[in-house]
């Protein structure tokens, strides 16, 4: 994640230098293969889906479920200054791509090289049939949010300065990166295992009826805030250079060597910071 995180600075940087000279900013979106395979604009899907990839840039992505048997793709502008002169409806460079490869459905942002202007921000939302057995998510974003309330086996959100907001099941892994986005994760019946990494976005999670096995979290200067349920076992590390480690009084954690151990110390929560903070809260209510 260092090397992303140096060159996505390095872009910025650029940018904003671009952007105070005066500049006209115009940038080239990425080339991805077999581009002519992707169908461009808004769609109603009805084939089976199992695995969700979403690629997008500025904006919002919101994935919710509806009462409908179609997953419906809609892609909205928001215009502004950067945008207001260009004719959306006619410019098919800048509409949503995607495809249907087996089972997996590919969204991008653009079409595969397209030159956008700069600040373009484009809502896109996901509407999934509830009877979808949903086995992957991934989405991928620059500057837009994520918004998402899906059932899944596994998933995997990652931003750059896009906030990310999830609420759901997710079985297996579930993987959060962000550079300076927030952080907002809800989880009624918590996965195996959450990753989170962010450099100084704030991390808060709520684990409602059971914690994951493990949860490892890595921060430069971003906040932790866990809240488990109410009869939650777990061993926690904090190892950081300037941050602290606050476990909630109800817990009655008992210290033991760097580690806090609450209950039989069944589940595990490893943190690493160089002044970010880790604070563990009870939840309301006891374990289902």
């Amino acid at each position: 994640m260092k090397k992303k995180i140096l060159y996505t600075l390095s872009l910025l940087v650029t940018l904003l230098l671009l952007v105070l000279a005066g500049c006209d900013v115009r940038y080239e979106y990425e080339t991805y293969a077999n581009a002519s395979a992707y169908a461009a604009g808004n769609a109603r899907i009805s084939f089976n889906v199992a695995v969700l990839d979403v690629d997008w840039i500025g904006g919002q992505v919101k994935l919710e479920y509806t009462d409908d048997d179609i997953l419906s793709l809609t892609e909205e502008i928001d215009f502004n200054a950067e945008t207001t002169d260009f004719d959306w409806t006619s410019n098919e460079d800048w509409k949503m791509r995607w495809q249907i490869n087996g089972t997996t459905l590919q969204i991008k942002y653009a079409k595969s090289g397209a030159r956008l202007v700069n600040n373009l921000q484009k809502t896109l939302t996901i509407k999934v049939p509830k009877r979808t057995d949903l086995w992957s998510l991934t989405v991928k974003t620059v500057s837009a949010g994520i918004d998402a309330a899906l059932n899944t086996w596994g998933a995997s959100f990652e931003t750059v300065s896009g906030n990310i907001n999830y609420t759901g099941l997710v079985t297996n892994a579930l993987d959060i990166e962000t550079v300076s986005g927030e952080i907002a994760i809800v989880t009624a019946t918590a996965p195996s295992l959450i990753t989170f990494e962010t450099v100084s976005g704030d991390v808060k999670y709520i684990a409602e009826k059971s914690m994951p096995a493990k949860i490892e979290a890595d921060s430069v200067s971003g906040n932790f805030t866990l809240t488990l349920p109410f009869s939650a076992s777990f061993r926690a590390w904090l190892h950081s250079v300037s941050g602290n480690m606050q476990v909630d009084s109800a817990f009655s954690a008992t210290n033991q060597g760097s580690s806090v151990i609450v209950g039989g110390g069944t589940n595990i929560i490893d943190a690493e910071s160089v002044s970010g903070n880790l604070r563990i809260v009870r939840g309301n209510g006891t374990n289902e």
